[in-house]
């Protein structure tokens, strides 16, 4: 095998695992949509002291009110 063809084959793995990667972020935020939901509809925001989904988040997952704000979907509250 060449040598344009052993970096031709890894890029080719490089670009399938961040595919790979990519699919499993996208997974991973719709769970994790789906998880703020029903929290918000069984009211466990007020019982554990959060008045929006932005500040739990903030807490929860380390996450800047900067960090939120330049979201491209800023998560909603």
């Amino acid at each position: 095998m060449t040598n344009d063809a052993i970096q031709s084959s890894e890029a080719v793995a490089l670009a399938d695992r961040i595919r790979e990667l990519v699919a499993r972020m996208r997974s991973a935020e719709a769970e994790l949509g789906a998880v703020l939901a029903e929290m918000e509809q069984r009211g466990v925001m007020e019982q554990l002291d959060y008045r929006s989904t932005a500040r739990l988040l903030e807490h929860l997952a380390d996450v800047s009110n900067l960090a939120l704000s330049r979201s491209p979907h800023p998560p909603p509250g």
